[in-house]
């Protein structure tokens, strides 16, 4: 029974993460990308705060949550930084696909910068990712132009970024709470991004969003259910369930996305797309089965 619920839990929390790209682009209708991702990383950062109050996390090593709030200057910083550049001139479908090579990368990573050996058939994976990738992006990236080639390759920058975030984590942050770890690294995310948009306001006024209650209860509310509510769930369920099933809950993120990129924004896929995002998702769900000393979260972006 508690295995059942820790995999409604993950899969919940798949949705929810899935429903990030597709959210953050229609946001961006009504306000500048920038301005929508640091409303709803500060929003998820008050979030675990609260999360981190209620549990009654007791700091015992100060000199390591500082260590883990530089690190949140690669991610959430850097990589949403890039994330906001890059979905206000790409779709979310490709968004979506981009970001779900994550695990993948961090095997590529871990074992180039490393020498680590994450098991047997990794390099593999990673290319058939890359292939499944290239058929759902190449073509039409290039057919729509420049700017949504150009957005392409500032999310998938971001999404290195955020593996390679995983990465240094395993290194440098042992025995911390994971929600207090993910607060600082929002809140030094959330600094970074609010800092850009003030620069950004400065340097070009036009882009000035002006803020009414309704944009910052959506933004808010954006924040809690695809960054922070996810998270939560999938730090229960990682608790109660096997390496697998997480695994499985994680490859399903990029189909959620799809679908509800599909139902919500009205994007569509080409025949030729839709095989390259399922090659991609055999890749992570094979990948799911490697032994890895890596605790993947997904746009948490932890």
């Amino acid at each position: 029974m508690k295995q059942h619920r820790g995999f409604v839990a993950i899969m919940v929390a798949a949705v929810l993460w899935g429903a990030g790209w597709p959210v953050l682009k229609l946001l961006t209708k009504s306000a500048p990308a920038l301005e929508v991702m640091f409303g709803e990383l500060a929003a998820a950062s008050v979030f675990a705060g609260v999360v981190t109050a209620v549990r009654h996390v007791k700091v015992r090593d100060w000199s390591r949550v500082r260590i883990a709030a530089a690190i949140g200057i690669v991610e959430p910083g850097v990589a949403y930084l890039l994330f906001a550049l890059g979905i206000a001139q790409t779709t979310a479908s490709s968004a979506t696909i981009i970001d779900s090579l994550q695990p993948l990368v961090i095997l590529l990573i871990a074992a180039l910068a490393f020498g680590e050996r994450s098991g047997p058939g990794a390099l593999p994976l990673v290319v058939l990712g890359l292939c499944g990738t290239g058929l759902s992006l190449g073509l039409n990236s290039i057919s729509l132009g420049d700017a949504r080639l150009a957005g392409d390759t500032l999310v998938g920058l971001g999404m290195i970024m955020a593996a390679l975030h995983a990465v240094i984590m395993k290194r440098a942050v042992v025995e911390l709470d994971a929600v207090l770890v993910t607060t600082v690294q929002h809140v030094t995310g959330a600094c970074i991004l609010g800092s850009a948009a003030v620069l950004l306001i400065w340097a070009h006024p036009a882009t000035f969003w002006t803020v009414n209650a309704r944009d910052i209860v959506l933004i808010a509310g954006a924040g809690v259910l695809t960054m922070g509510m996810p998270f939560l769930l999938y730090i229960t369920a990682v608790r109660q369930i096997s390496g697998g099933l997480a695994g499985i809950g994680i490859a399903f993120i990029p189909i959620s996305g799809l679908v509800l990129s599909a139902l919500f924004v009205g994007e569509r896929l080409a025949p030729i797309q839709v095989a390259g995002a399922v090659v991609t998702v055999i890749a992570l769900v094979a990948a799911a089965r490697i032994e890895t000393n890596y605790q993947y979260v997904p746009r948490s972006l932890a």
